[in-house]
């Protein structure tokens, strides 16, 4: 009994050559082995499934370059608030609050960035 048709949508009708030097070869063929797949089979995944890392937009990466110094400062006025209260000093409510909201700045932009939304 013939094997059944394979349906046009997903049937393999094109090629794509890349040229490759030994040792890129040796890569793909060692990745391909250690995944129990054919090199082919492997390539097609890596290419078709975008395992790969997008280059970010500018405004992205300088948003992210912004959040990460927050999160620095913050992470120092945290540090000073602990070391104040392990000494006894009374914590001011005013800088807690401060924290929270750019605590919840850094989560608002973060979503943003991650559902494809403008950043300002």
């Amino acid at each position: 009994m013939p094997r059944p048709k394979t349906p046009d949508e997903k049937a393999l009708k094109h090629t794509f050559a890349i040229r490759l030097t030994d040792a890129d070869l040796a890569s793909v063929q060692a990745r391909a082995e250690l995944a129990g797949l054919e090199p082919r089979v492997f390539a097609r995944q890596i290419v078709t499934q975008r395992v790969f890392k997008p280059k970010l937009p500018r405004a992205t990466i300088l948003e992210l370059m912004a959040l990460r110094g927050d999160l620095g400062r913050i992470g120092t006025n945290v540090n000073q608030m602990a070391a104040a209260a392990n000494r006894g000093t009374a914590i001011d409510p005013q800088s807690l609050q401060e924290i929270k909201q750019a605590l919840s700045r850094i989560a608002d932009t973060t979503l943003e960035m991650l559902h494809g939304k403008p950043i300002d």
